[in-house]
């Protein structure tokens, strides 16, 4: 949230806790619980006439709700969001919820995996 700062912070979702804080290392902007940031004032006018004024303030906890979600892909390696993986029904296995491997690999490898299965496999 500091637009001077290019640094991009990672930090598991299931490490946030309730009253988080979370600094960035490279400009040591915080990012806490119950936090806001204002980032200008402004006027709105109507013609000449001023009809709101006010600070536009973005809340820190709306911030880390919206907050993007990215996960490893355990064939390819590489860094995705989230979206990018199936959900999976064993939340115990996968704590994220969502299948080990990008969409595009298990594409891949289902292809080449459905040559070896039975028929009774496929149901």
């Amino acid at each position: 949230m500091n637009y001077e700062c290019e640094h991009y912070i990672f930090i598991r979702k299931d490490e946030i806790e309730e009253d988080y804080s979370i600094v960035c290392p490279e400009c040591e902007f915080k990012i806490e619980f119950g936090g806001e940031t204002t980032f200008f004032d402004y006027d709105m006018k109507v013609g000449d006439e001023v009809v709101d004024s006010g600070q536009f303030t973005i809340f820190h906890d709306i911030y880390i709700s919206e907050a993007i979600e990215y996960k490893y892909c355990l064939l390819c390696n590489t860094l995705k969001p989230v979206t990018e993986f199936s959900t999976h029904s064993n939340v115990e296995k996968f704590k994220s919820g969502h299948q080990g491997e990008c969409k595009s690999c298990k594409n891949k490898y289902n292809n080449i995996k459905n040559g070896t299965r039975l028929p009774d496999q496929h149901t």
